[in-house]
């Protein structure tokens, strides 16, 4: 029980880590929460700095801050890697979702998605960042939706399924940790409105 106690704590310490608050505010000076679509992560990195660099090295550490907490939570304190990817991925997100750091706000979690997918099956999280790109350049140029909420619960559909065929002992992680996404965006009713994509 402490083992799985310390593994949820420091999964969601590591995920709260504000990676895209403090690159953006170091490179523009603006605050992440009151410039572009006010979360904090990849997508509002890019639509703030205009800069495809900050965007991939905000989603690149936020991917690392799971796939840290799945390897610390594995080698330390489960060692099994089915747990160790569904606890330390599932809260490292919530972390990154919820931030302590930033008054439990954040992103929308799927850079920290694919760090823990990463650390289940490196070709699983490439699956799963094709499937991302996929349903974000195809609904950009055919519009099959026209909110952002509904084009991840396209892409959650897809990749849940896809995962299911495919990797079938992590399903469920596909499954839950996109979950925790789905959960952000009942919360806030900007990402319900109409699509305005950065490039």
């Amino acid at each position: 029980m402490l083992s799985v106690l310390n593994s949820i704590i420091i999964s969601y310490l590591l995920g709260s880590f504000p990676t895209a608050y403090l690159i953006v505010k170091r490179f523009t000076g603006k605050n992440v929460f009151r410039s572009g679509d006010k979360n904090m992560g990849g997508t509002n990195a890019l639509i703030i700095s205009k800069s495809f660099t900050i965007a991939l090295l905000v989603g690149v550490v936020d991917a690392l801050k799971a796939l840290t907490a799945c390897l610390i939570v594995n080698n330390f304190f489960i060692q099994s890697v089915w747990w160790a990817g569904l606890i330390a991925g599932f809260f490292s997100t919530l972390g990154h979702n919820y931030s302590i750091f930033m008054n439990f706000k954040g992103g929308k979690g799927a850079s920290t998605n694919l760090g823990a997918f990463l650390f289940l099956n490196p070709l699983m999280a490439l699956l799963f960042f094709s499937i991302l790109l996929c349903t974000t350049f195809v609904n950009k140029f055919f519009r099959f939706t026209r909110n952002e909420f509904s084009e991840l619960i396209a892409r959650l559909t897809l990749f849940a399924v896809s995962a299911y065929l495919i990797f079938n002992d992590y399903w469920i992680h596909a499954l839950v940790l996109q979950l925790v996404s789905v959960v952000k965006y009942l919360t806030n009713k900007e990402w319900f409105k109409l699509l305005d994509y950065p490039f």
